[in-house]
């Protein structure tokens, strides 16, 4: 009969059977939380930035292939090509981080084992998955602050005598799991520990705590502790208990001051914040008059806005503020952070954003100049919250703030694209984007976008010079090459218009006239129909969408007169490669 699993240490032992071999430990967890850590601060930004030069240049690719594309961004996408170097949009320069090291403000850390079978509070050298569930001090990581890692260690020492077991995250068996620190610029510490309660009892887990909060006593300004059995770790229906403090800290940005509760969002760097924050009332006044920002219908409107702090330090700008987020606990926060501040043209409400922003504009007048600022998760808005923006038009123009640029790929081919009925109302223009670096030492960094409304079609003679620089024209004056080089083949049964031999008459770059189905008929004008010829100087007239219309049996085809002008094909009819996302 086999051996039942649940001996602690055999456990142990299976595990690191199993673990790959780590002969600097200190050296791996560098390269794993920040493997730029030995490389200059000036070659990482020049990295950075080029990292998002190369996935604009893909976007710029993407949508170029994008059938039916609005002919405003088609126009767009072809002065990016002529004179943009294939970017979607210009990059500014990027912004550094004011802090490059010591400048995260709240980090996690695992309480455990590290190789040797020591308890350390530390970091992971690796994956769950890759059985590396051994941790390393952090005293090597030059982004975490001096005073976290002293935090570590003096909970590391009171869980080395402690009869309570660190917790294996295999075995799930013992108590010790986590701490999670959190400090401001004034060095205010707040600490979350969490411990699996197992089967102890309540009077068992008041010694923990009351042991907790001698050992910490005025080395924390605030200390809280969560005991949970292992099926309800993750769940938010058990709030933490307040050993030690008032439960929060506070933190200020520019002349605002934020309530930093346990679980609230917040930049993990503080000052970089500040210029990413700068960056995006940059972004939102582009365009925007003095006579548009006294007027009582200017409004920001700032989508997974969190703990507010976006809403409310750009609550100067605008006349009005609101504020949506699905997080009860984020919105509460906010709203306390506002009332803090005394700013008042403030409103946040809580709900998904798709329900939320309809029921915010539909109160305002159609004519209201809103500027939105969404910052989702490092995945993206959801595509009902895109539909939702698209189909509100009070919303003139959209800073989108992505701390993964890569992965919002599908958002800005929903934005760009032309209306249908899931994405109704005008498409948006990419205008400009700017990089932060708010993580140096890695390679992540931040990115503000503008978006403008499309609210006006560019002129024919736009759209003309937009096809010129993908359709080289042939010898012949007024012949337009299909994009792609090939010529349209008719369906089966389809009677094609031949064209005449005047000059002005479209035909395909090759020069070779498309021939029709078997069986089809080529149908000429007769000239005792009473046709008009156009003259020398005029163009062939073309349906709008640039499909040839099909004469039906016996009639004559009608051409235009010197008078009215040659029609000029819209996008509509651009030769397409791709079918749309």
């Amino acid at each position: 009969m086999a051996q039942k699993r649940g001996h602690h240490g055999d456990d142990n032992n299976d595990v690191e059977a199993k673990a790959p071999k780590i002969e600097n430990p200190e050296e791996t967890l560098k390269n794993t939380l920040i493997p730029w850590w030995n490389m200059d601060y000036e070659e990482q930004l020049k990295l950075k930035e080029k990292s998002v030069v190369d996935c604009l240049t893909d976007f710029h690719k993407h949508i170029s292939n994008v059938r039916n594309i609005d002919r405003e961004i088609f126009v767009w996408i072809m002065e990016r090509k002529r004179n943009g170097n294939c970017l979607l949009c210009p990059v500014l320069p990027i912004l550094p981080s004011p802090d490059v090291v010591e400048y995260r403000n709240k980090c996690s850390f695992t309480i455990s084992k590290n190789l040797a079978g020591e308890v350390t509070v530390g970091n992971r050298l690796g994956k769950y998955r890759d059985q590396l569930c051994a941790v390393e001090s952090p005293a090597a990581l030059k982004h975490v602050p001096q005073p976290m890692k002293d935090v570590c260690k003096l909970l590391q020492d009171l869980v080395a005598i402690s009869k309570y077991s660190v917790y294996n995250r295999h075995s799930h068996e013992g108590y010790w799991q986590e701490i999670v620190l959190r400090s401001n610029r004034e060095n205010h510490m707040l600490a979350l520990i969490n411990f699996c309660r197992q089967d102890l009892s309540d009077e068992a887990v008041g010694e923990v705590k009351e042991e907790l909060k001698k050992h910490f006593d005025g080395k924390l300004h605030t200390l809280l502790f969560s005991a949970t059995k292992v099926r309800d770790r993750q769940s938010d229906d058990i709030p933490p208990s307040l050993i030690a403090g008032e439960g929060c800290i506070y933190e200020k940005l520019f002349d605002f001051n934020f309530r930093i509760s346990p679980k609230a969002f917040f930049q993990c760097n503080t000052g970089a914040a500040e210029v990413l924050y700068r960056t995006i009332e940059e972004m939102a006044n582009h365009n925007r008059d003095t006579a548009t920002r006294d007027s009582s219908d200017d409004i920001l409107l700032d989508i997974c806005c969190g703990t507010g702090t976006i809403a409310i330090c750009m609550s100067k700008s605008f006349n009005k503020v609101y504020g949506v987020d699905m997080c009860a606990p984020g919105i509460e926060d906010a709203k306390l952070n506002a009332k803090l501040n005394g700013v008042t043209n403030v409103e946040f409400r809580v709900g998904k954003a798709e329900d939320t922003i309809y029921g915010i504009l539909k109160s305002l007048p159609p004519h209201a100049n809103v500027v939105a600022v969404v910052d989702p998760p490092r995945n993206g808005l959801h595509p009902k919250v895109i539909a939702a923006i698209r189909g509100r038009q009070q919303i003139k123009s959209l800073v989108y703030v992505s701390c993964s640029i890569t992965q919002t790929k599908a958002n800005v081919n929903d934005l760009t694209r032309n209306a249908s009925k899931k994405l109704n109302g005008p498409a948006f223009k990419p205008i400009k984007c700017r990089p932060v670096d708010l993580f140096p030492h890695t390679k992540h960094v931040e990115v503000v976008t503008l978006y403008e409304r499309i609210t006006t079609q560019p002129s024919v003679e736009e759209v003309k010079n937009a096809n010129t620089e993908v359709e080289k024209p042939s010898t012949e004056e007024g012949v337009e090459k299909p994009s792609n080089g090939e010529v349209e083949k008719p369906s089966t049964g389809d009677a094609v218009e031949k064209p005449s031999t005047e000059e002005g008459v479209e035909k395909p770059s090759n020069g070779e006239v498309e021939k029709p189905s078997t069986g089809d008929a080529v149908e000429k004008p007769s000239t005792e129909e009473g046709v008009e010829k156009p003259s020398t100087e005029e163009g062939v007239g073309k349906p709008s969408n640039g499909e040839v219309e099909k004469p039906s049996t016996g009639d004559a085809v009608e051409k235009p007169s010197t008078e009215e002008g040659v029609e000029k094909p819209s996008t509509e009819g651009v030769e397409d490669k791709m079918e749309v996302d």
